[in-house]
């Protein structure tokens, strides 16, 4: 119990800090688009994979093909929203972890949601079908949010 306590003493805290403003941080412990995707696979938490696909799309490179660059805007895409939302992706053994963010936060999150949908829907060659769907559904879905703001 103790050490829940500790982390959410730490975890709310490091949130609340980084509302108003997206900033990106490069990671320092990966140094390629695929070493940083791998370490946003390894995590559940949803902060850190937006900062490990922060860290893949600017290592991005035109030989590492549009295909993954394009799954990498939609997952840091989808990663936004729900964490704007309130979703932390931390689940302890008996407790999912939630949060609240200021307006401000929220319009920020979902604003960077709709830019990368955008931006990965300009590679619709790249995309199968159900990709062009599920893309477009995620951009009604971060619209419809920040428009309820």
């Amino acid at each position: 119990m103790s050490k829940k306590f500790i982390f959410i003493l730490f975890l709310v805290p490091w949130i609340y800090c980084t509302a108003a403003e997206r900033k990106i941080t490069i990671p320092k412990n990966c140094d390629s688009f695929n070493s940083c995707y791998k370490k946003s696979e390894s995590t559940d938490i949803y902060r850190n994979k937006i900062r490990y696909l922060d860290g893949a799309l600017e290592y991005w490179r035109t030989t590492d093909g549009e295909d993954v660059m394009v799954k990498a805007l939609l997952e840091r895409a989808t990663y936004l929203v729900k964490e704007a939302g309130g979703d932390t992706g931390y689940k302890g053994s008996d407790m999912n972890l939630k949060v609240s963010h200021k307006k401000e936060y929220k319009e920020t999150s979902y604003s960077a949601a709709i830019q990368d949908i955008t931006d990965a829907l300009k590679y619709k060659s790249s995309m199968n079908k159900e990709d062009q769907d599920s893309a477009k559904n995620l951009l009604k879905l971060a619209t419809n949010l920040l428009d309820s703001l």
